[in-house]
């Protein structure tokens, strides 16, 4: 909410709204837009609330100094129709005509009914085909081929779809301009071809939209074939007339090769020059550029089992100075590409591009030097029958990267991931640091959204996973005889890196393991390790296993970086006893970090140790009952308070299960919490797992029934009395139907 008041600067007074918590006087709800640089007078401000928040700057000698207004652009309603209709007719074997046309209805405002004369528009197209045998053998020998093509499309002609490729406007320089008036676009077009040798082209074409834009454009195209030297060439020379401008665009590219043993060696040329002339004056205007590539080559035919590619390639572009292009930039650059896949149970996969830039003159380009290298490898192995399986993944690069925000939005009960937990600071306010994820589904109300803000930083991203398993046992069968003790053990190791750094050298750059989150020029990280031992997996009777894992994230946001690590070590045991039960043990020891640029209140540094014993009772295969207690031990050490938790948790759970008629699931759970201080803040809410210090009771019952055999109905109920809170019942119905 914001507070509308008159402000007195050195240019005048100025009516405002300034964003206010105060309820005597923040009566107005501001919807901003971003309406450019210098177009608007308000600017996104910094702020611990849930939302965008903006402020007011003055204007310098009458020049807006913001890019938001508090505007709304009003959507009206609108309705757009097409109907097409075309037919080919073969006057005889060398000749054909083909008719299409279109009419369009785009009302922009159905509630409106002044203004209507400019919703039909209308377009038109005929084509006219001819091919002609140069020579008695038709279908070895010369034709030519001929295509005359006539487009008419009428202003107020809307389709519903783009039918002309995404290039038509760079192909004409038309570039972001919007002329309204009736389209006039023909074409010539003709075509030698002959089997064994390839086909020649030539285009003459013409574009006009009434008096404000008039193109000619002269194109060729090659593919030809001289024993086993190839040509492919691709040529056009575009001049256009306009209102205020006139344009002149050449380009070309060109690329010929020969295979050599088992290679293709080859070299490639490509090349721009778009000139922009006012009619005022002579030099060269905005969006004038030039470039040269030349390229060299090498890869394998595609017969070949082993297939890889090398490539280099030099491209100068040049900018417009008065009445001629220089220099600006020059860039080197190297790529490699492999693929050796032949072999099922150990493939690679390769791209590897270096490119260094230089610039030739730095008062003419903001663009900075640099050196990037962008790697990919991707690769499977699989040794000794399967006792070994890994699979790698490793990436780098060079991009930018925009700040982001975020903010809570509110969704139905249930569906959302975040809590709101309560205003801590009274200022009537949901503040973003009041929210987090939910310890129940019934408060689960909101989610994160990000949003990309406008300012870009360059970034050097590194990304590796690694899934590596050990089984001793490769694919031999139990069956096969006596199970050695070595082949009872199972290790799975899973490794997730993924940053992005800020100012890092690059050779830095290339190591994955330097994931130090201190690090002032890391921006983000997310990471994943995990490492489970398994003994006895497969065994029916016994067995257990080990994990340890780290997970750590670092996000650099408009206000700052949140940096989250998690490391738990977690082992789990479990023996059939007979075959009624089955009787369980998990212990837990983890570690867990947050910490704000931003928001101190979320920091924490938190240390726990947690241990469930469980016993199952199931008789068959329709009932099953469980009884488990939980005990944890929690506590913080940051700050001076020393938070520390005790948490004792009894649970019993049944399932009832019938294959025809579906399931019934019930649960009821007893949670006594000690804690040493307050609970109403946002880390009692992390520590008591969003329970409160005393006695609470959560109990939950799901029904799912299954209707024939395509439908499926699922009720569910959740209830929980925490301490000194009343009863809070939750309940949701939800039908399924499988086509």
């Amino acid at each position: 909410m914001y507070q509308k008041i008159d402000t007195v600067t050195a240019n005048g007074t100025f009516t405002i709204f300034v964003y206010s918590t105060n309820s005597d006087s923040a009566y107005w709800q501001v919807h901003f837009s971003d309406v450019g640089a210098n177009h608007g007078d308000y600017i996104q401000d910094i702020n611990s609330a849930n939302g965008r928040v903006f402020k007011w700057v003055a204007p310098i000698s009458g020049v807006p100094q913001g890019n938001y207004a508090p505007v709304t652009l009003l959507v009206t309603p609108k309705k757009q129709q097409m109907v097409t209709a075309g037919g080919e007719y073969r006057i005889d074997r060398h000749n054909t005509i083909g008719v299409e046309g279109a009419v369009s209805n785009n009302d922009i405002n159905l509630f409106s009914k002044i203004d209507k004369k400019n919703d039909a528009g209308y377009a038109a197209k005929v084509v006219y085909k001819n091919v002609m045998p140069l020579s008695t053998d038709t279908s070895a020998g010369w034709n030519l081929t001929s295509i005359v093509n006539y487009e008419y499309t009428g202003r107020n002609f809307k389709p519903i779809e783009r039918y002309r490729n995404v290039e038509f406007e760079r192909d004409w320089n038309l570039g972001t301009s919007n002329i309204y008036n009736d389209e006039n676009l023909g074409m010539l077009q003709t075509t030698l071809q002959k089997t064994g040798i390839g086909s020649f082209t030539y285009q003459f074409k013409t574009y006009n939209k009434g008096d404000a834009f008039k193109g000619l454009m002269n194109s060729e195209s090659s593919r030809l074939q001289f024993g086993k030297f190839i040509l492919i060439s691709d040529a056009s020379y575009l001049t256009t007339k306009g209102l205020t401008q006139n344009t002149a665009f050449l380009r070309h590219t060109t690329e010929f090769s020969r295979p050599i043993w088992k290679l293709r060696v080859g070299v490639k040329e490509n090349s721009e020059d778009n000139r922009f002339r006012s009619k005022l004056s002579d030099t060269l205007g905005y969006g004038s550029y030039s470039f040269n590539e030349f390229s060299g080559f090498i890869n394998t035919l595609d017969s070949s089992k082993a297939r890889g590619s090398l490539s280099y390639k030099k491209r100068i572009d040049r900018i417009a100075s008065k009445n001629a292009f220089e220099k600006s930039t020059e860039a080197d650059e190297l790529t490699l590409t492999t693929d050796f896949s032949s072999n099922p149970d150990n493939t690679i996969r390769t791209t590897t591009t270096y490119r260094a830039l230089k610039v030739a003159d730095t008062t003419r380009t903001t663009i900075e030097p640099a050196k990037t290298l962008l790697n990919r490898i991707d690769h499977y192995i699989n040794l000794f029958k399967g006792v070994i399986t890994a699979s790698t993944y490793y990436e780098i690069g060079t991009g930018q990267e925009r700040k982001q925000e975020y903010y809570y939005l509110q969704v139905p009960a249930g569906q959302g991931v975040y809590a709101y937990l309560a205003d801590y600071n009274n200022n009537g306010v949901k503040d973003l640091d009041e929210f987090a994820p939910a310890a129940f589904a019934s408060d689960a109300e909101y989610i994160r959204v990000y949003i990309a803000t406008n300012e870009y930083i360059t970034t050097r991203s590194n990304q590796f996973n690694e899934v590596l398993t050990i089984t001793p046992a490769g694919r031999q069968s139990s069956s096969q005889g006596k199970t050695k003790f070595i082949h009872r053990f199972t290790d799975q190791l899973s490794v997730r890196l993924d940053k992005k750094t800020q100012g890092e050298s690059l050779l830095s750059s290339l190591n994955p393991f330097n994931l130090s989150v201190e690090d002032s020029t890391l921006l983000s990280a997310n990471t994943s390790f995990r490492n489970t031992v398994f003994f006895n997996r497969m065994n029916s009777v016994y067995g257990l296993d080990f994990t340890i894992q780290d997970i750590r994230n670092k996000n650099f946001l408009s206000n700052g970086f949140e940096t989250r690590i998690s490391r738990t070590r977690t082992l789990n045991t479990r023996w059939n006893m007979n075959r009624l039960f089955l009787l369980s043990v998990q212990y837990e020891n983890g570690e867990k970090t947050n910490s704000s640029e931003f928001f101190s209140t979320r920091d924490y540094h938190l240390f726990s140790n947690a241990a469930e014993p469980k016993l199952t009772f199931q008789p068959g295969t329709v009932f099953r009952l469980a009884l488990s207690y939980r005990y944890s031990d929690k506590r913080n050490s940051i700050g001076n308070n020393g938070e520390h938790a005790f948490i004792n948790k009894f649970n019993l759970e049944s399932k009832y299960t019938t294959v025809t008629a579906g399931s019934i699931t019930a649960k009821i759970s007893y949670v006594n919490v000690k804690y040493n201080t307050g609970d109403s803040n946002f880390l009692a809410y992390e520590m008591l797992e969003g329970f409160k210090a005393g006695e609470n009771f959560v109990w939950d019952l799901a029904i799912q029934r299954n209707i024939g055999s395509y439908m499926q109905l699922s009720l569910n109920y959740e209830g929980r009395k925490l301490q000194d809170n009343g009863v809070i019942h939750t309940g949701g119905v939800q039908f399924r139907a499988f086509f």
